[in-house]
């Protein structure tokens, strides 16, 4: 039986183009394939079922025909013959599905309508290679249709999406990992760069919900504490500098439990963490809308100092609030700024990994920008080395840091910077003096939560490796930190912590 779950009879209109015979289409989606073998296979009533709910419509418990393509013993993955109603008319597709649960090709067999083929051409069928059932595979999500061609290009997403569940109610996918778990991987582009999320879970289902609710959270804390977004609540507060703010009462909220966490931080680095710096930002050109790149008078800095400091930050619950949990206020004086973005990505990450914690999630790496959380580390063992990046070349990797159920963030110059005069200037500035911090590098940090390791890289990068090397060994056991100091003569210089040391590991070591 091919995939055809509406019972319809397939016809042959005089319109009906014929793209590839059947061995072609399997040639084209398995090219390495040196054989494939045909077998019939019948799901349980219990996978049927189960299928059905995932896709939303009946499935037949078959049989089923199952190509397998072979490479020798190697078993590269599995083919479907998929008939899709398109506008009127089944379209015929092969859909092929690597031995790791992900599109390996989908290739158009025979068209009926008389319009629409536009799904023809190759560059809309490889939008599909490497999807799996964590992705939407729906146009104008993940999938750009073509002109002229939306409801065959919709069909197409159906079909794919058929055979994906097919397979995996087959069981055709063996597990990769003991007990049936396998990993799930998703990447979306949010808070200003690329978030990406890994777990193991035994159920493509639960992977696609908990892919949901992660990058769900990312979108809740963006629209709260975005400097970037005009109707923010983080811009609303900076736009109402002088009175109180309330923030909504909507339960817990990003931007108070930010500050909060902002002032510990700024206690603990006396200063060096600062989220009123975005002052000295905008000055020196590099804030939410970069202006040119310059260094400013030494009055200018005066001046812009005088709106800079984390005790210019109050924060209170409303006083008067009848409510069960009253809700957060804020006030900052006329002139001084907030900005969230040395700890609203770590913020998230932990808000991610608490979700997961509570749906009984055991494995997952949630990756933003280079912050990330390794929870009970990652499903293979060289996973859990993290590398780190080389400060004056991001295609090299300086050295790894192994790391299992915690936090690891990275500050440094690499990126953002200008030079004037045969000097260069960090866009990574110290709120206690409004300039860029003098050393250059990178610092990696491992602290327990990410929104820790998020704001301790940036206040320790501004206090330089003799301090900050010194503050981390008085933190305790939880934290470790690696400076890679960018000397003049292009080598690095290494200072470790003393939890560091055991952690760590040089490249080629």
């Amino acid at each position: 039986m091919r995939i055809l779950f509406a019972g319809v009879v397939l016809l042959a209109p005089a319109h009906a183009k014929r793209y590839l015979a059947d061995a072609e289409a399997l040639a084209k989606a398995f090219p390495e394939a040196t054989a494939f073998t045909a077998e019939e296979k019948t799901l349980s009533a219990e996978a049927a079922r189960d299928a059905a709910r995932r896709l939303g419509s009946p499935v037949p418990e078959g049989p089923w025909t199952v190509h397998t393509a072979k490479k020798e013993n190697e078993t590269l993955g599995w083919a479907f013959f998929v008939d899709e109603i398109g506008k009127t008319m089944p379209i015929t597709l092969l859909v092929g599905v690597s031995a790791d649960g992900r599109v390996a090709g989908v290739e158009l067999v025979e068209f009926r309508e008389s319009r629409g083929d536009g799904i023809a051409r190759t560059s809309f069928r490889e939008q599909f290679k490497g999807k799996t059932l964590a992705d939407p595979l729906k146009i104008s999500r993940d999938i750009r249709s073509v002109t002229s061609s939306t409801m065959s290009a919709e069909a197409t997403c159906l079909a794919v999406r058929k055979a994906l569940v097919l397979a995996e109610a087959l069981r055709l996918n063996a597990p990769s990992q003991a007990g049936g778990s396998r990993e799930y991987k998703k990447t979306a582009y949010q808070m200003g760069t690329d978030v990406e999320v890994m777990l193991v879970t035994d159920d493509p289902a639960k992977a696609e919900f908990l892919f949901e609710q992660a990058f769900g959270i990312f979108t809740r804390v963006e629209s709260q504490a975005s400097h970037f977004l005009p109707e923010s609540d983080l811009s609303r507060l900076n736009r109402q500098a002088g009175p109180w703010f309330t923030f909504p009462p909507t339960g817990r909220h990003a931007v108070p439990e930010c500050l909060e966490q902002a002032r510990r931080w700024s206690e603990k680095t006396a200063g060096a963490f600062d989220v009123t710096a975005a002052p000295l930002v905008a000055l020196w050109g590099f804030g939410a809308w970069p202006g040119e790149n310059r260094v400013p008078s030494e009055e200018e800095i005066r001046l812009a100092l005088s709106h800079v400091g984390w005790e210019k930050v109050e924060l209170r619950t409303e006083p008067d609030s009848q409510l069960h949990a009253p809700p957060w206020q804020a006030r900052i004086p006329p002139g001084t700024q907030i900005t969230l973005g040395g700890i609203a990505a770590g913020y998230a990450i932990d808000r991610v990994v608490e979700e997961f914690r509570a749906r009984g999630v055991a494995q997952a790496v949630v990756n933003a920008g280079g912050d990330l959380y390794v929870l009970s580390g990652p499903v293979q063992e060289e996973a859990a080395w993290i590398g780190i990046r080389h400060p004056r070349d991001k295609s090299k990797l300086a050295g790894a840091v192994h790391l299992r159920d915690g936090a690891i963030a990275t500050s440094g110059d690499a990126e953002k910077f200008f030079e004037a005069d045969g000097k260069r200037y960090s866009h990574i500035l110290d709120p206690r003096t409004g300039r860029p911090v003098p050393w250059q590098g990178s610092v990696t940090v491992v602290a327990p939560t990410a929104t820790d390791a998020d704001a301790l890289s940036t206040a320790l990068y501004v206090l330089g490796p003799q301090q900050g090397t010194a503050l981390v060994d008085a933190l305790g056991p939880d934290y470790a930190a690696i400076f890679l100091e960018a000397r003049p003569d292009g080598t690095l210089h290494p200072s470790l912590t003393a939890r560091m040391k055991p952690l760590y590991r040089e490249k080629n070591k």
